[in-house]
């Protein structure tokens, strides 16, 4: 009982950490293959919840704080095979007995065993089968895992404890290793139906050669992040010396450097790279297969700019006029506010229904990249077959 609601826990807390987690291991996915597979994510997210129920059954339930300044039980325990012990003498088992042997199957000294060499069994199968690590370095890593456990649990719970609150022992490092060694081996058991992560790779590497609508606004969200955070940081650096009082115009002038900096010069001097496209590898080109030129890349920001930074505050500002003027002040509408407003409505939805439309299929363009003639291509180069064999054997 006490098992399963330690990965209850996990479970409810798996999906925070895997939402905290998604945008960087997106970013590592298109910069190393270019491209996101489903059962390659299933894999890798798999892997961290185990880790998690992992983690969680060696430390959970936690005591209280009375409870653990109270106990008088042992710290340490460190001789090895002392389990072993344990089961020969403490447990109904009778070597010259076999209707013992069942009973000892189910004993509290041999199920601690057992499932000390099942906590780390699927670590050594993901090592094996994903990882790809030999038998030796599955060995090591294996014990450092269970190290962790241990010293985790010898430092109670990083000093927030006045004493452990569970015993560290030479065995859990012993069995736990075991584990890890077993779950090496015998990976074939239950990974047959599964590819292997050679075929993955070369699935990855060839759709990465396309480029996603996904992929590439995860290059434009990281560049957008990069202007707003150097914007900020120049406004903090300014109002802490006194070179200008924080206003919203002078933030506005601080998001319009940056912008051009990352969406302009830097694409321009790098031929067509930005910080988000070299993360996930992309590259701007123009229709003639070259670098764009800086007009190009100009009319490109610009009317990107314009499109999805400018058009969306300029339009709810309007609205906000309009219905702040007939319900509150109950005024008349300037035609010039009443024009400006529907005819920014009307260039934002169509150029939404573009950005849309260019989803399904590259006939439909947004204005940004058709007036620029420039469009992005995928700089993702599969690694040769030697580069493989000597990156499964580091």
């Amino acid at each position: 009982m006490i098992y399963i609601q330690t990965i209850r826990t996990a479970i409810l807390l798996f999906p925070v950490i895997a939402l905290l987690l998604t945008i960087p291991y997106m970013i590592w996915e298109y910069h190393k293959y270019g491209a996101i597979l489903i059962l390659r994510t299933l894999i890798i997210y798999s892997f961290i919840f185990y880790l998690m129920c992992a983690y969680f059954l060696t430390i959970l339930p936690l005591p209280t704080f009375e409870e653990v300044l109270n106990s008088t039980q042992p710290i340490y325990e460190l001789r090895p095979f002392h389990s072993i012990g344990l089961i020969l003498h403490e447990s109904p088992l009778i070597i010259s007995d076999p209707s013992t042997y069942l009973a000892t199957l189910f004993s509290p000294n041999f199920l601690q065993v057992f499932f000390n060499i099942l906590l780390v069994f699927p670590f050594g199968v993901y090592l094996h089968y994903y990882f790809k690590r030999s038998w030796w370095q599955t060995i090591l890593l294996s014990f450092l895992l269970s190290l962790s456990f241990e010293l985790i649990q010898r430092s109670a719970l990083f000093g927030i404890y006045p004493r452990p609150y569970r015993l560290f022992e030479v065995d859990d490092l012993i069995w736990n290793t075991t584990g890890g060694l077993l779950g090496f081996l015998l990976t074939p058991l239950f990974t047959f139906f599964l590819p292997k992560r050679e075929r993955l790779d070369e699935v990855a590497y060839h759709r990465g050669r396309q480029v996603s609508p996904l992929r590439r606004g995860i290059a434009t969200g990281i560049d957008l992040a990069f202007t707003f955070f150097c914007a900020f940081l120049i406004a903090k650096v300014c109002s802490h010396y006194g070179i200008l009082a924080f206003r919203i115009r002078w933030g506005i002038l601080y998001c319009a450097i940056t912008y051009c900096l990352f969406f302009l010069i830097i694409p321009w001097i790098t031929k067509g790279k930005t910080i988000g496209k070299l993360l996930v590898h992309l590259q701007l080109m123009n229709d003639k297969n070259h670098a764009p030129s800086f007009m190009q890349l100009l009319i490109r920001s610009s009317l990107f700019a314009i499109t999805y930074c400018l058009l969306p505050p300029v339009l709810m500002a309007g609205m906000i006029y309009i219905v702040y003027s007939q319900m509150i002040l109950q005024i008349s509408i300037q035609p010039a506010v009443l024009f400006i407003t529907f005819f920014c409505g009307f260039i934002y939805i169509f150029q939404m229904i573009l950005t849309l439309g260019s989803l399904f299929t590259s006939e439909i363009q947004p204005a940004y990249i058709r007036c620029s003639h420039t469009i992005n291509i995928s700089t993702i180069t599969a690694p040769s077959r030697t580069e493989k064999i000597n990156h499964h054997n580091v």
